[in-house]
């Protein structure tokens, strides 16, 4: 059998949509051959009727959205059956690093987190100089059970950890999330909102710049983050960095 399926494997989608339009297809075809022969009387030409059949499902398949898997195996089956084939198209591959500030600039790098298992949140953050070199690590828990505050709660404590110590070129690396938040004002938690307004106002007094960063450059103040989630209160971190994220520097 062409749709023959391996122990333990899958189909692709548009093997998933072929199978599915064959059986229908033929299902139909074989009840209404048996309604001509029964009710009209009429004569039915077996290999017609999977010509037809074989016909349907070509047309059919031109209607479907699914993808192929690249193997070998459906290439055969598709081929088989007659219908074009779609392979799935190369995946994206983006490579992402951390880079340092310019020179007289600090970068800081901040992260939420929340976990399902303890319904516990954190924070957290890492400020580096152009060399790369940790001028300051913070982390803390967060009341407020939500990852989305935790990101936002992260911001507004390095700024103010920033503010005290009179760093006033800040670069600030986010995710998106926090990133839309500095440009609407009024998305961010309820709970947060006035600590939120002081934090945007000590922003413009900075020489501030920000941008996105995936997940995988924000290991740093990920790790920071997960640790905040197990911390009893706020824990800063001056000139260096915690042992435990030392693997992601």
């Amino acid at each position: 059998m062409i749709f023959y399926k391996k122990e333990g494997s899958t189909r692709s989608p548009q093997l998933r949509e072929l199978w599915s339009t064959c059986f229908v297809t033929t299902l139909w075809f074989i009840w209404s051959s048996r309604n001509k022969i029964k009710y009209e009387g009429l004569r039915v030409d077996a290999t017609r009727v999977c010509s037809l059949i074989s016909g349907h499902v070509i047309s059919s398949s031109k209607l479907a959205t699914g993808c192929m898997f690249n193997s070998t195996e459906e290439l055969v089956v598709l081929k088989k059956v007659g219908v074009q084939c779609r392979p799935r198209c190369a995946p994206r591959v983006i490579e992402v690093n951390w880079h340092p500030p310019p020179y007289g600039c600090i970068k800081l790098n901040t992260d939420g987190a929340w976990k399902s298992s303890s319904n516990k949140a954190g924070y957290g953050g890492v400020f580096r100089d152009y060399s790369g070199k940790v001028m300051g690590a913070f982390c803390s828990n967060l009341d407020i059970p939500s990852s989305i505050a935790a990101e936002v709660m992260a911001v507004i404590k390095a700024i103010e950890l920033a503010w005290v110590r009179e760093w006033k070129h800040i670069w600030l690396e986010d995710s998106e999330l926090v990133l839309s938040f500095l440009r609407s004002p009024t998305l961010v938690p309820w709970q947060l909102s006035v600590e939120w307004s002081n934090c945007l106002y000590r922003i413009s007094q900075m020489n501030f710049h920000s941008s996105n960063i995936f997940r995988e450059g924000n290991r740093v103040a990920d790790a920071l983050a997960n640790e905040g989630t197990t911390s009893s209160g706020l824990t800063c971190m001056v000139g260096l960095a915690p042992k435990f994220c030392y693997f992601s520097l």
